[in-house]
């Protein structure tokens, strides 16, 4: 029995100046 997977990997950063908000986000999306 073979198993695919599609993997997605994601960094987001953002930065928003205007409100003083900065934050960093790593995703990892795993579809079988």
């Amino acid at each position: 029995m073979a198993i695919k997977s599609t993997i997605f990997k994601a960094n987001l950063q953002i930065a928003d100046i205007d409100h003083g908000y900065y934050a960093d986000h790593a995703l990892t999306l795993a579809r079988h």
